[in-house]
């Protein structure tokens, strides 16, 4: 259930584009943070970014293969062309900004998102950065427009969009987006007197003072960890194959319905269909491909009591489906996220 919204959230925001409404009111709305007035066919969009998802780079970050695929079926982390993901590439600000907002409004088009913020632009909203914006930032001002509106992102100081994003920077921002979402209370969780202990690396002390809580609550909620070494390293650059396990996480823990999305344990499961625990029956195509540990597995691999999220067509034929892992085998990963 979802708690009361913050006095941020009570703020009325609306938009008219394209003849639809665009509305935040007092209130989150079953179907998320906005309106529902999407009129976009998820269902249908998730279809066509899995067929792109077939990244002949994957190798370079095995490691995080599920991660990739699944953010570029939601479309919070797209590809670079060419079957491309290019997952050791340093994620930006204004990178992981934007793949934060697509993963917050994941209601929404990558377009209509856009649309959102130059509508803002253009009725006057101001950003208080002392960065001088030009010509390079116009594409990521939009998102960053959103971000800032919906409390994600800080509109004071530098923000620096072409600089890479820090795995401190990062962690403050998934976790404000969580705040948003209301998944949880961010003034309950700063006031939580044993945060610190959360912070259990061999390099806490290098963790900026202004990251330090965000860091330990983005690790008590398994969205980051640290390294097979002990360190956490907070002023590394994040990678794409970072980036898209991150929000990965952090989508895990979000409770919101998506069309063509079902979440459960499963209860039987065949070479033809799966049935989860509240006895949803989903056929299962021949082509399914199912991921696990950062690699795809075959169907016979699962189990009854596994927990999966299954990615199904208007036909209701499972033809993605991913497990979610526990975090005590995330911590073995070399290149750990």
């Amino acid at each position: 259930m979802r708690k009361v919204v913050s006095i941020l959230l009570a703020l009325l925001v609306v938009f008219t584009l394209q003849g639809a409404v665009w509305a935040k009111p007092g209130g989150v709305p079953a179907g998320g943070p906005f309106s529902d007035s999407s009129k976009f066919n998820k269902q249908e969009e998730f279809e066509r970014r899995f067929r792109e998802a077939d990244f002949v780079d994957a190798y370079e970050a095995q490691w995080a293969h599920t991660y990739m695929v699944k953010m570029q079926v939601k479309g919070v982390i797209q590809g670079r062309g060419n079957n491309l993901f290019v997952p050791n590439a340093s994620v930006t600000h204004a990178e992981a900004t934007t793949m934060v907002v697509r993963m917050v409004l994941s209601e929404f088009e990558d377009e209509e998102i856009r649309e959102i913020g130059k509508k803002l632009i253009d009725d006057g909203f101001k950003f208080s950065y002392t960065d001088n914006f030009n010509k390079s930032d116009e594409w990521y001002l939009p998102y960053l427009a959103v971000a800032v509106e919906l409390g994600i992102a800080d509109n004071e100081g530098k923000f620096q969009g072409q600089s890479a994003a820090s795995r401190e920077w990062v962690a403050k921002l998934l976790i404000k987006a969580l705040d948003y979402l209301e998944e949880i209370d961010l003034s309950v969780e700063l006031a939580d007197t044993n945060l610190e202990s959360n912070l259990i690396f061999t390099d806490s002390d290098a963790i900026s003072a202004a990251y330090r809580d965000y860091v330990a609550i983005a690790v008590k909620y398994g969205i980051i960890n640290g390294y097979p070494d002990g360190t956490f390293k907070p002023n590394k650059p994040v990678t794409r194959a970072e980036m898209a396990k991150l929000t990965s996480e952090t989508d895990n823990l979000v409770t919101r319905s998506e069309a063509g999305i079902e979440k459960g344990i499963i209860s039987a499961i065949n070479s033809t269909s799966v049935t989860l625990q509240d006895n949803l029956v989903f056929e299962i195509l021949d082509t399914v491909k199912v991921y696990r540990d950062g690699q795809e597995v075959p169907l016979e691999s699962l189990s009854v009591g596994e927990k999966i999220e299954i990615f199904y067509n208007s036909e209701g034929q499972a033809y993605l489906i991913f497990v979610e892992v526990q975090l005590e085998a995330e911590l073995e990963i070399d290149s750990e996220a």
